[in-house]
């Protein structure tokens, strides 16, 4: 391990342990310290949080069968653990008479010889800059080692799958641990902080996949208890079948097995937990100002999307640092600064401290001083064109992402008038993330129950809009299209478009307060 206050760069690609097919999937570190490179593998998640804790055992020497070991414990926090230890089973021809006694472990597996212990440890310490790639099935370990960082001394980088993409070389992933490492010492502009509200993301995505789970197995378990009802009176050989009707009686026997209302509670016990999850999100805020709105369904889009930064698109710098080199000097030229000395422009901002000077220039007769100052605005306008754009187009991923965006000329794009709304349709890839459009598609339903609400009022906009382009139903290829039902559908998603580029535009407001605050502090 790198001594204390010295940096090591390390990458992690967390997998899944094992595949389906029992094939090996460890999670991949990879540790440059200097000139060094350091390859370990985690084959569990108990490796996981040993290397997270610092203790993840990389060295061992044998042990004399006659002298003990120390098992860590409270009052011996420096022994070791068995599961850090080498062992094998004891056979029934083992004497065991020479053997100390602590190195005889009673396990599941039957009784266990330690034969090796460890004698040098990694993980994380002081200094580290770990990077990892945004979401998938890391963002537990990426929240652990965030947290452990904060109490020794490290940080923890997450960089979008898309820009990780971009800087691997072809479809080889073997060495994606090893290029982490690398990108995070010498590119860490595209990499994101871990921080305490991405842990907060995380906690959100992880109790509303529980609470899902524990939703659809006691909806499994109540068909299952229903199905047997059912069967037991109908596949009856005694001829008595009872009065009444057959669903009642099927939803009593529900309500009373004690399977099911286990299931009941577990389900009430993640809905709680999820909710006090979703209040600790600064965008809760967003939700909790809309009607019909509720924790599972911000938690679906809040999981979903977990880190708005993964859609922002940054600015052509090239084009914005020519553009304000250009402006600070036809400035200069015009002595704006000399002009704004005389009036009082408190918070105005740039722009409208541009604009007061040009007026002034202007009322003097200095026509020259303020033709450049014209120009200095239009520079600054450039800038503000060129942010937007990158805006637009970060707001444009995040609706392709949700499935609210729209396509042009059908499956190839080459007839520019046939725009298509995504859906399922044979032949064609649907690359959309199914639970921020059912979220989307839920949230329209309570658009659309609540006529009065601010989205309500949207939605009756959009209603009347297509109704006066379309006033006619019309009938193509044996399909009429322009129904009510059409209307109301092409209404409903429009309104989601909108809501996504609001939800984008909001949360982006909210990320860059707190940014800013972080930098203040």
């Amino acid at each position: 391990m790198a001594k204390i206050n010295e940096k090591r760069f390390i990458g992690i690609v967390h997998r899944r342990k094992k595949t389906a097919e029992g094939e090996a999937r460890p999670t991949m570190v990879c540790i440059r310290y200097r000139e060094n490179t350091a390859i370990y593998e985690l084959k569990s998640e108990t490796n996981e949080l040993d290397f997270l804790l610092g203790r993840l055992a990389i060295k061992w020497q044998k042990v004399d069968g006659s002298q003990g070991v120390v098992w860590q414990s409270e009052k011996n926090p420096e022994g070791v653990l068995p599961h850090q230890c080498k062992t094998r089973r004891v056979k029934k021809e083992d004497d065991l008479t020479g053997i100390h006694e602590s190195l005889v472990l009673d396990t599941a597996v039957g009784k266990q010889i330690v034969t090796q212990v460890p004698i040098e440890f990694e993980g994380l310490s002081e200094g580290d800059v770990a990077g990892m790639i945004l979401g998938g099935s890391g963002d537990r370990f990426a929240a652990g080692l965030s947290r452990r960082g904060e109490t020794v001394g490290a940080t923890v980088w997450r960089i979008p799958p898309f820009m990780f993409k971009d800087k691997r070389s072809g479809n080889d992933k073997s060495q994606d641990h090893e290029l982490l490492a690398e990108l995070i010492e010498r590119q860490r502009i595209l990499f994101y902080l871990v921080r305490l509200r991405d842990r907060d993301g995380i906690r959100i995505k992880e109790t509303f996949s529980l609470r899902m789970r524990a939703m659809k197995d006691r909806i499994g378990c109540g068909q299952r208890i229903g199905q047997s009802f059912v069967g037991r009176i109908f596949l009856t050989e005694e001829g008595c079948y009872p009065e009444g009707i057959l669903e009642v009686m099927a939803e009593e026997e529900i309500a009373s097995d004690p399977v099911y209302m286990s299931l009941q509670s577990e389900e009430k016990r993640r809905n709680a937990t999820l909710k006090k999850a979703v209040h600790l999100s600064p965008v809760w805020d967003l939700f909790d100002d809309i009607e019909g709105v509720g924790e599972r369904l911000a938690a679906g889009l809040i999981s979903a999307i977990a880190d708005i930064r993964r859609f922002w698109v940054e600015p052509d710098e090239e084009v914005i640092q020519r553009s304000r080199e250009r402006g600070q000097s036809l400035e200069k030229e015009a002595g704006v600064a000399e002009v704004l000395l005389e009036e009082e422009v408190g918070d105005k901002s740039r722009y409208e401290q541009l604009l007061l000077a040009e007026a002034r220039l202007r009322e003097r007769g200095l026509l020259d001083r303020a033709r450049l100052t014209r120009e200095a605005i239009e520079c600054h306008k450039e800038r503000a064109r060129t942010r937007r754009k990158a805006r637009n187009k970060g707001m444009s991923k995040l609706k392709a992402f949700c499935g609210v965006h729209v396509r042009f000329g059908g499956k190839w794009g080459d007839m520019p008038k046939n725009r298509q709304f995504p859906r399922r349709r044979r032949g064609e890839v649907f690359n959309v993330t199914q639970m921020a459009r059912q979220s989307l598609y839920l949230l329209g339903d309570q658009f659309n129950y609540r006529p009065d609400s601010r989205w309500g009022q949207v939605l009756l906009t959009y209603k009347d809009r297509f109704r006066q382009k379309y006033p006619e139903v019309v009938e193509e290829n044996g399909r009429k299209q322009y129904t009510d039902k059409h209307i109301h559908k092409m209404a409903l998603w429009r309104t989601l478009t909108k809501f996504t580029e609001w939800l984008f535009k909001e949360w982006t407001r909210i990320e860059l307060e707190q940014l800013r605050a972080e930098e203040g502090e």
